[in-house]
Parts: structure tokens; sequence; C-alpha cells
């Protein structure tokens, strides 16, 4: 997720179209707060509706955590699992080191 400023929209008004079109959400802000987010219209928004298909693709994004993710979708956090889950998206995320370190708890 890429975070503008009003002036970034105002000077560069293309920006904000180049982000959704690559499929990213756009959080704008004015004076530091935010203002509006810009979500990209597709399959998964119209079929699931805006709070649940935003809260998959800031979870995606990795911009926010399971718990949050589940708060944005107005869901439980096993509600959100299964949905993350009927979409194939991984619910634990590892970095290599840590993927690693697991592994190596089992050996």
């Amino acid at each position: 997720m890429e975070t503008l400023t009003v002036d970034d929209v105002t000077e560069h008004p293309t920006r904000i179209i180049h982000d959704v079109e690559k499929g990213e959400i756009a959080l704008v802000t004015k004076e530091g707060r935010p203002l509006f987010v810009a979500v990209p219209v597709d399959k998964q928004l119209i079929e699931l509706g805006l709070p649940l298909a935003l809260a998959i693709r800031l979870y995606e994004q990795e911009a926010v955590s399971l718990g949050k993710a589940a708060q944005i979708a107005a869901v439980s956090v096993s509600e959100f699992i299964d949905h993350l889950g009927a979409r194939r998206i991984p619910v634990a995320r590892y970095s290599p080191d840590e993927l690693e370190e697991e592994i190596a708890q089992f050996g």
C-alpha cells in the first residue's frame, strides 16, 4: 500500500491511477491524517464487498495484521482465516530465517 499526500495527488494525479491499475491500494493523507483510500475495483471487490475485499488485500500486502484485517472485515479471526484459506492465501508468514529456525526446532 502506497501512502500519498494530497499534494502528491495534486502534483502527479496519474500516480494514484497507476497504483490502482497495478492492483495496489493507495492511502491519501492530508496533514498527516488519512483522508481516503483508493481501492481497485476487481472481481473480488464485487463478489465480497468492500470491507472483506479491502481486508484481504491489506493483509496480502502485509499492511495490516491478521487481527486488524478481521476487524476491518467485521468478522472473527477464525472466519477471516477461512476466507484466506478459500483463496489460498497463507496465514502464517515466515521469513527464510524464521522458517529455518522453526524447522531446526523439529530436527
